[in-house]
């Protein structure tokens, strides 16, 4: 489907998703008083509809997921029927779902932050343990099991929110008498747990085996199980070896390790018992830690990697907006013109259009256009012949406008080309002048013109008045002679100097009277020229180029300034300085990372619009600043990355009172946050009937994370 198509009740906006079994449509719904919000739409796919098989599997996911209502859950509205379609109307969710974000870290290298990960992974295991222990009507549990515990399954969205969706092969007791057959696998291979795939009785602990799978990925950015066929993946997940995501993740402390490893025992009676309690640790992890993250924390970090997303997705909701039914179930836009409403297809004539489609059109307000006069005309005169080929084309000749409304110029001479002004905002004419019709012709002021006037240009004393004088000074006596000799000798009447001042100094390409001038750094001297008008351009890349005429004085020594102006597509230069220096970074611009050759000399950016500067580097807090370069502009971003706070954790035998820099923190076991990374602590630890213990801890390189246990002596 390319176009947004009515079903039933619904409007399918654009297919998001399609699956082995159904594909997932943005949709629209409406209520009354013209209510309408966002949903979408699971239908099962054309080729599965007549199989019984599918058709009933399908309406399970509904009757099992329309009684879940968990704030970490994607709630299911109704399940119906169009036509020869099933379908289940669920809840959107504007974002990315973990499959898509793991791609994204892939490609930029930037990794998914370590507490951000957990976070995610606490969620989900709250949204699970809730379906794991969901009970009927009459109070009996449900007994469900989601089975498809894999990142396609788990969204997060542009607010911070994570939800859970997709229970189609999920498993209730109100389904038991629909057992699967042996031998038929059902899930994601790399994501199942051993028992699984082994074919015994599954429980609520299989599905936390394949969400610590999920967590362990989303730490280490790498696939967990995962062979070079389905065999070879299948034999990896039955046996069940995970190495500690600390080993490919430096960040993930030995808590965090423990927690995920207990969630991939291979053995059952070895894991977390319940989701919750999954749940739990991660979320003591987390304020042990001094995280303390909340949806706050995920909505900022989404919104900054995948701003461009969002800006693509709120641009289709605007032309979504214009979007309703009629009471016959026709698709209908509203807009002011059939211009404006076709923009949302690629079609190009109405007869492209959905069946169906309608048109509700305003009268198309007029547009004003006036003609400018590019001479002031005092008083009518005969209109002189015109010299076609000193004629330039006429910019209104392709308007088809009636000939009494063109007050053409009557002056052949060309004015002086205008460099116009890019930085205003309203659109500008061919002449350089505001244009509010936006088509080249615009309105000029008569005080404007009167002081834009071209006059003929003021010429020096050329070879026909020395010869005149010549003559005069021949006539008074031999002594004009001398005179004439002398002065034609030094050129003086006969030349001018011309120096350039230029802005950018740099990477000009001067070119005078047609021919190219050696000159490309200013300032630039074009030496002696005869006297008269010549013809100056100069060029350089970014920039609009500059044509004019000067005029050359007899005797005349003159500097003439002229400053380029970028082009508003030409790009910014962005230099880095980064501080501390040493050690190795991330740094990415605009979402393309930049290797540290480059930082110096600096990266080339769009202007006009804001470019995120991301820099990561282990031991430090992730800097984000966002900068705007006008078109042309050189910058220098000055970058000082903060210090990661250090932690400690600290446990004893038997428990003990513990000291750092001579303030008391607590009693072991304890994990002591916000340590000054930089500074050597003194930690002591005291029990009554125990010698006290002392140690000095630093914390060397970029490493944050120290771990102390004591057996304290008697």
């Amino acid at each position: 489907m390319h176009r947004p198509t009515p079903f039933g009740k619904y409007i399918l906006l654009e297919r998001i998703s399609v699956g082995g079994m159904a594909e997932v449509f943005k949709a629209k719904s409406f209520g009354v008083e013209g209510f309408a919000r966002s949903v979408a739409i699971k239908r099962i796919l054309p080729h599965l509809a007549e199989d019984p098989r599918f058709v009933e599997m399908f309406i399970n996911e509904a009757k099992v997921a329309v009684q879940l209502s968990h704030a970490n859950v994607a709630q299911v509205y109704e399940l119906g029927r169009f036509e020869s379609d099933h379908y289940i109307a669920m809840e959107y969710v504007a974002g990315k779902d973990l499959l898509s974000m793991h791609q994204y870290t892939k490609k930029t290298g930037d990794r998914l932050p370590m507490q951000l990960a957990a976070y995610i992974g606490s969620r989900v295991a709250e949204g699970l343990g809730y379906a794991h222990r969901k009970t009927g009507n009459d109070g009996r549990p449900l007994g469900i099991i989601h089975r498809d515990i894999s990142p396609q399954n788990v969204l997060i969205s542009y607010e911070g929110a994570v939800k859970l969706i997709d229970f189609g092969i999920a498993k209730a007791a109100i389904h038991s008498s629909h057992q699967t057959q042996a031998g038929v696998l059902k899930g994601k291979y790399g994501y199942m747990s051993p028992e699984q795939i082994t074919g015994k009785p599954l429980d609520q602990r299989s599905d936390i085996f394949a969400l610590g799978t999920v967590l362990h990925e989303m730490l280490t950015g790498e696939r967990l199980f995962c062979g070079d066929n389905d065999f070879l993946t299948l034999e990896k997940v039955r046996a069940a070896k995970a190495d500690p995501p600390s080993r490919h993740n430096p960040d993930v402390p030995p808590q965090l390790d423990q927690i995920i490893l207990r969630a991939l025992a291979r053995e059952p009676s070895e894991r977390y018992q319940t989701a919750t309690q999954f749940a739990d640790d991660l979320g003591r992890f987390l304020h042990m830690s001094g995280a303390g993250l909340s949806s706050k924390a995920l909505k900022s970090w989404m919104r900054t990697r995948f701003a461009g997303d969002i800006a693509n997705e709120e641009g289709k909701d605007e032309q979504f907006a214009r979007l309703t039914l009629t009471a016959e179930g026709d698709l209908l836009e509203v807009a002011q013109n059939e211009e404006d409403a076709t923009a949302l297809w690629d079609p190009l004539s109405e007869d492209m259009l959905p069946e169906g489609m309608h048109f509700e059109k305003e009268e198309p307000k007029p547009r004003v256009v006036s003609i400018v006069r590019r001479d002031p005309q005092p008083d009518p005169q005969p209109e002189p012949e015109l010299d076609e080929s000193l004629t330039a084309p006429s910019p209104v000749s392709s308007m088809n406008l009636p000939p009494q409304s063109l007050d053409l110029p009557q002056r052949t001479t060309p004015s002086p080309p205008v460099v116009p002004d890019r930085t205003a905002p309203t659109a500008r004419s061919a002449f350089g002048h505001d244009d509010p019709t936006g088509i080249g012709i615009a309105r000029r002021d008569p005080a404007e013109i009167a002081t834009t006037t071209t006059m003929p240009p003021k010429r020096g004393i050329g070879r026909r008045e020395i010869v005149s004088i010549l003559v005069t000074l021949l006539l008074a006596g031999a002594g004009g002679i001398g005179v004439y000799f002398a002065f034609a000798r030094d050129g003086g009447p006969e030349s001018g100097r011309v120096r350039l001042e230029v802005s950018p100094a740099d990477g000009l390409k001067v070119t005078l009277d047609g021919a190219a001038h050696p000159g490309d750094t200013s300032p630039i001297d074009l030496g002696e020229l005869p006297t008269g008008p010549h013809e100056l351009r100069i060029e350089r890349a970014g920039h609009e180029t500059v044509t004019r005429t000067i005029e050359v004085g007899a005797g005349e020594d003159r500097q003439i300034s002229i400053a380029l102006e970028a082009r508003s597509d030409s790009p910014g230069l962005l230099k880095l300085k980064i501080e501390p220096a040493g050690g190795e970074a991330r740094v990415t611009v605009g979402g393309e990372a930049v290797p540290q050759a480059k930082w110096g000399p600096g990266v080339e950016v769009p202007s006009g619009a804001p470019v995120e500067i991301a820099v990561d580097r282990r031991g430090f807090r992730p800097l984000r600043q966002s900068v705007t370069l006008r078109p042309g502009e050189e910058q220098t971003a000055a970058l000082t990355l903060e210090p990661t706070p250090a932690s400690m954790l600290i446990d004893s035998n038997p428990p003990a009172t513990v000291y750092i820099d001579g303030k008391r923190v607590g009693r072991t076991s304890l994990t002591v946050n916000d340590l000054d990374p930089t500074v050597e602590h003194a930690v002591r630890l005291e029990a009554r009937g125990f010698e006290p213990y002392e140690t000095k801890v630093s914390f060397t390189g970029e490493s944050r994370f120290q771990q102390l246990n004591v057996e304290l002596e008697r």
